[in-house]
């Protein structure tokens, strides 16, 4: 029975891993965004930071015009919730997704969740969660960016919450293992 350790915290038992480098970031979007029948970039995030909040561990995600960059390769869960708010109109069809490019240049949509918003005397509110594994297999050619969208068009737009205080629309995203 052999166990190797390696610096980075990876551990082998019999050449097969059982522990890898683990990370975990919270970000949460800074504005309200607007959004279109068009696919909209969510693009103004920054990382949790709020009281009793930890701002993640074992590396870092950069974030450039929506489009975010990893640390390091490995298999993430990527986990989306985006609180959606409209005072005026019910919108039918809200969408909340993630475009992949493994080329960093074009991009698939490969993750897609929906929402509706109904009519209530308070306004109207839906939370849409959308999840994804990705192998990042290279660092500078893997990206992702998280888009949403309100199908529905016309009259007023439905929005994605966010604030600078409170977690309204969430992104995490955890390092699982080794690719």
């Amino acid at each position: 029975m052999a166990i190797t350790l390696f610096p980075n915290g990876r551990i082998l038992h019999n050449g097969v891993e059982v522990a890898s480098p683990k990370m975990v970031q919270q970000w949460r979007l800074r504005v309200i965004e607007s959004l279109n029948p068009s696919y909209v970039t969510l693009t103004d995030w920054e990382i949790c930071d709020s009281l009793g909040s930890s701002s993640g561990f074992g590396g870092n995600m950069t974030l450039s015009s929506g489009v975010w960059t990893f640390p390091s390769t490995g298999v993430y869960q990527l986990s989306c919730v985006a609180s959606i708010q409209d005072d005026n109109t019910t919108h039918q069809f809200l969408t909340l997704g993630y475009d992949i490019t493994t080329n960093n240049s074009s991009y698939t949509r490969v993750s897609e969740s929906y929402g509706s918003l109904g009519s209530n005397s308070n306004g109207h509110y839906e939370n849409i969660t959308c999840q994804y594994l990705l192998d990042v297999t290279d660092t500078s050619n893997v990206k992702f960016r998280v888009t949403a969208q309100d199908q529905h068009g016309g009259g007023s737009a439905a929005r994605a919450f966010g604030s600078t205080t409170l977690n309204y629309t969430t992104l995490t995203i955890m390092r699982l293992g080794d690719t």
